[in-house]
């Protein structure tokens, strides 16, 4: 029973966890809101939600992070700092919407031939895809130099 009861606590506070950003998929956002903008319309409202998804999901990378640092020190040295964990907010909520609008303008930008709003599109995409992969490497770097000499962390 105590086994029992131990993992059920475990799994309930990983569940309460933050997931990092690349984790988080778009929601649904009908293309038929963008219906009514131009071309240059679409191009302002393509920067300002990406200005705002990259905004949130440095947030939500940040509260992934201290989370797991959080998790670490409590199961290994001390339990009540599990109390802390920052867990889900509306920050994912949020970003896979501001995903999903992405999508959404992306989709009436192609039906609108708006050629230039999906190439910034595209070139916006492989930007951020480029920069987490190095955001990546550097975890797996730190993590690496972490195991091999843990007072360096």
């Amino acid at each position: 029973m105590p086994r029992r009861l131990a993992g059920l606590l475990m799994l309930l506070i990983v569940a309460g966890c933050a997931d990092s950003a690349d984790k988080i998929s778009a929601s649904y956002v009908s293309p038929l809101v963008y219906h009514e903008y131009s071309c240059q319309q679409l191009g302002a409202e393509v920067a300002r939600v990406t200005s705002r998804a990259q905004e949130v999901a440095g947030v939500q990378d940040e509260a992934s992070s201290d989370d797991a640092v959080l998790m670490g020190v409590g199961l290994v040295l001390f339990w009540p700092s599990l109390f802390f964990l920052e867990g889900n907010t509306g920050r994912e909520a949020e970003l896979g919407r501001l995903r999903g609008e992405l999508d959404a303008i992306e989709q009436t930008a192609v039906r609108k031939n708006c050629g230039a709003i999906i190439a910034d599109l595209s070139n916006r995409r492989a930007r951020a895809e480029a920069k987490q992969e190095e955001a990546k490497a550097a975890k797996a770097a730190q993590a690496e130099k972490c195991e091999s000499d843990p007072n360096s962390c």
